[in-house]
């Protein structure tokens, strides 16, 4: 199950991951994230994309991989942050699978980070927009 918040006027995006992926999560998620690029290149501000992924949460099949992969053809900003927020390698590796599928390049910037502080701290230097403190999801 994803679960999303948004906050659109610092254009961040928080995608926590606390069960299994259902099939209704990815086109909710596809929305959420065109939604966040379409305001931050309104306001002219780097859209960032935090993921959460809970010790518990059940992992992408293949299919779903695939479709998390093809998210990133819907966006238009000039650059995306997007920060992983994981203390497993199985979450790591399927990060790699993605990017495999959708290399980021110089339209999307990749972090993995083991805390949500650590990733909203890679998020503020990266970019020259504030980022207000959110709290961690769960």
């Amino acid at each position: 199950m994803l679960t999303f918040s948004y906050v659109k006027d610092a254009s961040v995006l928080v995608v926590n991951s606390t069960a299994e992926i259902s099939e209704e999560d990815v086109p909710a998620y596809r929305r959420a994230l065109v939604q966040l690029d379409r305001d931050a290149i309104s306001a002219r501000v780097t859209p960032l994309t935090i993921l959460v992924v809970e010790a518990n949460a059940v992992r992408p099949d293949a299919k779903q991989r695939q479709a998390l992969a093809e998210l990133w053809n819907h966006t238009q900003a000039p650059l995306h942050l997007f920060a992983l927020v994981t203390t497993s390698a199985f979450d790591r590796g399927i990060l790699k699978v993605i990017s495999w599928i959708s290399p980021p390049g110089d339209h999307r910037r990749e972090s993995v980070h083991s805390t949500f502080e650590e990733a909203l701290s890679w998020s503020r230097g990266q970019r020259k927009h504030p980022i207000p403190d959110l709290l961690s999801p769960g």
